[in-house]
């Protein structure tokens, strides 16, 4: 079966669209919503990439600070289903599709596995360090623009999944493979930073946020972290010998790559109870556009 960018983030979304989900994610959401409201510009437009079935920001509280909102997804079934929470907001609400980097226009997974099924590592490789990264979407300016946790699951988690059913490649193959990706993802993620930037107005604010550390619910670490997560220079000498130890993931290096392009920069920690097994460290930034 070929899989599309689209038919992941719908099983993605579906996954996680459940009235539990809803409710546990409430602070989570309300922390989110606060600190983005908190810097952006009242009564402005405002545009949120990746916003999937929207349980990450109260879009009825955005709504009171924008006249206009619009929400970019590659999936706009779930956007659709999402908004249904919002009857507040739906009325200035509109909904567009964006395809990252054209990755389903030019049906990159569809072609990972023909290559993997066909045993062309080479061309597979080849494919991914040649790609051209451009977005065929006509860009407007925006006086706010709010990313959600999106940079993980750009194409690594896709990747992983076609991997994962092809039984005839080695280890070693499949190592090769996702090295080749990372860097791939590393330019994907930048080219999604370039693609923020030429959204926003002159001025504009940029919000975004992003999973940095998964943890188990029982590991003890987890609740070191918990209580110690608004002490920012706690959390940031934390994750400083966590990056110097294990490096940058994909997460961290996407908001550290768009911190480089903004100004005034404001940043925090939160903790995000994504299920009743896993918890999720997560970065959030804000910052100017200054074009």
């Amino acid at each position: 079966m070929n899989y599309s960018m689209e038919q992941f983030y719908r099983a993605l979304n579906e996954s996680v669209y459940t009235d539990e989900n809803f409710k546990m994610w409430a602070g989570y959401r309300e922390n989110i919503t606060n600190f983005s409201v908190n810097g952006m510009w009242k009564n402005g437009s405002c545009f949120i990439l990746g916003a999937g079935n929207i349980f990450d920001i109260d879009l009825n509280k955005v709504s009171e600070h924008s006249d206009e909102i619009v929400l970019g997804d590659i999936d706009i079934a779930s956007v659709y289903q999402g908004l249904k929470l919002y009857e507040n907001a739906s009325l200035k609400t509109a909904v567009e599709m964006i395809d990252i980097a054209s990755m389903d226009k030019n049906r990159i997974i569809a072609q990972i596995q023909e290559y993997c099924k066909n045993d062309e590592i080479k061309k597979l490789l080849n494919h991914l360090q040649s790609y051209k990264f451009s977005t065929d979407y006509e860009t407007i300016n925006y006086d706010n623009i709010f990313v959600s946790a999106i940079y993980t699951q750009l194409f690594i988690p896709q990747l992983l999944t076609v991997l994962n059913q092809q039984e005839l490649l080695s280890s070693e193959i499949k190592q090769l493979i996702i090295d080749s990706a990372l860097a791939f993802s590393a330019k994907l993620i930048s080219h999604t930073n370039d693609l923020i930037i030429k959204l926003a107005a002159d001025d504009a604010t940029v919000c975004a946020w992003s999973d940095v550390l998964e943890y188990e619910n029982q590991d003890p670490a987890l609740n070191d972290i918990k209580n110690h997560i608004n002490d920012k220079k706690w959390m940031d000498s934390m994750y400083e010998i966590y990056i110097r130890d294990y490096g940058h993931g994909l997460g961290s290096y996407g908001l550290s790559d768009l911190i480089e392009r903004l100004s005034k920069v404001e940043e925090k920690w939160l903790i995000w109870p994504f299920n009743e097994n896993r918890t999720l460290v997560v970065k959030i930034i804000s910052g100017a556009v200054t074009n």
